[in-house]
């Protein structure tokens, strides 16, 4: 029941929202509420996505996300009454406007901030300790590795990462700059640390071992597949960064089937 009334709200809402914006600028000017109505409505929609899209505010500027904020209203009306829950379409939106055209990077920056904004808000599970005898209890084969909720993963072939410390901390920016990798493409992993989503780049060994456990695939298998990968160095950095809260034992295939 809850449920359905959530949905009835959030379609009350977005035909409360589409209505302000189908007036006519002509009947606007002789309804001052509305007007004032649309102009809050744009306000807060913008000032929502300042909060979560800080980095690319800076790039593309106020007036820009303004008028993005504005399009977003209308085509992805939030259908929550949490604003932080609105935002996702962003990169989208810039996906089919002009700006993608000239910065082809802003969809991955809008991905980036987007992913730490989720990754952030995630609620911190810890792992189970006991779940690790699995790695002497359990064939490899039937064993799979549960991430954090706040655990994402960004790729992109422009160096998005250099361009979000340089605009966040101007202090870890600088050693960015020593770094030669960071200003090309990037491998990238959001994580949560002490309750605040943080940043690392990862190897492409490492970004496609962990886009398969996440999808699925069992410990054996991936090691099938990456044989040089070092596992037990990785698990033991995995638990320190809080990246993993599970070993899970997979179903038991029937004779004749196997893990691929």
């Amino acid at each position: 029941m809850m449920n359905k009334e959530k949905i009835q709200l959030a379609d009350r809402q977005n035909k409360i929202i589409n209505s302000i914006f189908e007036i006519d600028n002509h009947n606007l000017l002789e309804n001052k509420a509305i007007k004032l109505y649309r102009l809050n409505l744009i306000f807060t929609a913008s000032r929502a996505l300042k909060v979560t899209y800080p980095v690319l505010t800076q790039l593309i500027g106020e007036e820009a996300l303004n008028y993005l904020a504005k399009k977003m209203l209308v085509r992805f009306p939030p259908d929550t009454g949490d604003w932080a829950d609105w935002g996702e379409h962003l990169t989208e939106l810039i996906l089919n406007s002009p700006l993608y055209q000239k910065y082809p990077y802003l969809t991955d920056m809008a991905t980036l901030e987007w992913k730490m904004h989720l990754s952030g808000r995630a609620p911190y599970n810890s792992l189970n300790i006991s779940s690790l005898n699995h790695l002497k209890t359990t064939n490899l084969n039937n064993l799979s590795i549960v991430f954090s909720p706040a655990v994402h993963l960004v790729t992109s072939q422009f160096p998005i990462a250099f361009i979000w410390r340089l605009h966040k901390n101007a202090a870890s920016a600088d050693s960015f700059f020593s770094n030669k990798n960071s200003i090309n493409s990037c491998q990238l992993i959001i994580h949560q640390k002490n309750n605040t989503a943080v940043l690392s780049e990862i190897t492409n060994n490492e970004f496609s071992w962990i886009q398969k456990a996440i999808e699925g695939k069992s410990i054996g298998s991936l090691l099938n597949e990456q044989p040089d990968f070092d596992f037990i160095c990785w698990i033991s950095s995995a638990i320190q960064m809080n990246l993993i809260t599970n070993l899970k034992v997979l179903p038991t295939k029937n004779k004749g089937e196997y893990n691929e």
